[in-house]
């Protein structure tokens, strides 16, 4: 008898253990991967475009991206390093898929320091490198 229940024991711990397994596990979010681009100068005197690479769209979902801007011509100096929420957002057009973006902004500029961002869905800001930009 004492056999039979170690067998029954094991059965039930091995379909404990296999229905636990089958389980949805929460796997940790994979934020965006971005890549600032150097700005495109327009064909006007008071045109930039600025551009960057969405390489990995991650799996927060994003609720707005672009590029944040510091300088002349913008809010804060060209060299500080730009931040959501104290400096100007330049903000792109959905859809947020992967590939070069560029927005166009008829602002006189010669002195500025941008990078690209990403707002999650979660509230968290994902930034690529700063660049600068100087015109003279």
């Amino acid at each position: 008898m004492a056999g039979r229940l170690s067998v029954f024991g094991i059965v039930f711990l091995s379909l404990f253990l296999f229905s636990y397994s089958c389980q949805d596990h929460q796997l940790p979010g994979v934020p965006p991967s971005l890549v600032t681009l150097q700005v495109s100068p327009g064909a006007v005197r008071c045109e930039v475009a600025f551009n960057f690479n969405l390489v990995d769209t991650g799996n927060i979902p994003i609720t707005e991206f672009g590029v944040v801007v510091a300088g002349f011509g913008f809010s804060g100096q060209a060299s500080d390093t730009p931040t959501v929420g104290t400096h100007t957002k330049v903000i792109f057009d959905p859809p947020f898929t992967t590939g070069v973006k560029n927005k166009n902004s008829k602002v006189c500029t010669n002195n500025i320091s941008f990078r690209a961002y990403a707002i999650l869905n979660n509230g968290t800001i994902v930034y690529g490198d700063r660049l600068i930009y100087q015109d003279v």
